[in-house]
């Protein structure tokens, strides 16, 4: 069955900012069980590309501790002298990966029809993906926890990356590589944003959709910004230690 991309958005009312966003889009058709293949597919790749970041950057930080003068990662050889440069670069890329993944998430929960609204949601919140930042598998116990910390364990990994950094130069002012790690927190920022605003998509749909559904979800709001803040102190302070391991 074909849906219209009008009639995918117009639960949320004429005056709707979303509604608004995707005015200057064409009408298509668009197959509802494509769109969730979509959402599920898109999922799978953000799991992936944070993974290999995480993996790329445990390589560098380790291999900056122990002064290695060639780097390996991504089957390239990295003499030292390079590695910082190289490091954000890759970071860079696969942080827009993980924007352009999340822009598109965003769009095909705003494009999924009213009748499968849930089974959308239901996608994003059981996928298996340890820092499913959107996962939710109950409201009690460790499986509030466990559903909860997907956006601090992001948070964390963007530390590794942005620790990995410091073992990786003896000038931690070099023009160049201050202007990519600011490039690099930019990008991280508006990560962070980004799944704010799909969040926003995920609860906008079904508070106009299932009551009970928008309810469980927004209950766990204020333990996802504690796990974020906890995040940020841990992160931080693994920042620090690997500034003094470096010294």
């Amino acid at each position: 069955m074909a849906v219209k991309l009008a009639q995918a958005v117009r639960p949320l009312g004429a005056s709707s900012p979303l509604t608004k966003e995707l005015k200057p889009v064409a009408i298509m058709l668009l197959e509802p069980e494509d769109l969730l293949d979509s959402i599920s597919a898109h999922m799978d790749a953000l799991a992936d590309v944070v993974k290999s970041t995480l993996l790329v950057a445990v390589v560098f930080w380790w291999a900056g501790l122990r002064h290695e003068k060639v780097i390996k990662v991504f089957e390239l050889e990295i003499p030292r002298q390079q590695a910082l440069i190289a490091a954000i670069v890759i970071f860079i890329v696969l942080n827009i990966l993980v924007i352009d993944k999340l822009i598109r998430l965003r769009a095909l929960v705003l494009l999924t029809p009213d009748a499968y609204v849930t089974k959308a949601v239901t996608r994003m919140a059981t996928h298996p993906w340890a820092a499913n930042p959107f996962a939710y598998f109950g409201a009690f116990g460790l499986s509030r926890y466990s559903a909860n910390k997907g956006l601090s364990a992001l948070i964390l990994i963007w530390w590794v990356c942005n620790s990995s950094l410091f073992t990786l130069t003896d000038d931690a002012m070099d023009p160049i590589g201050v202007l990519l790690q600011g490039a690099f927190l930019f990008l991280g920022i508006s990560s962070i944003m980004l799944i704010t605003k799909v969040y926003s998509a995920i609860l906008s749909r079904a508070a106009s959709i299932d009551q009970e559904l928008f309810a469980a979800l927004v209950a766990t709001s204020f333990d996802r910004v504690l796990n974020m803040l906890l995040a940020f102190s841990i992160g931080g302070a693994f920042g620090i230690m690997t500034q003094q391991l470096t010294q």
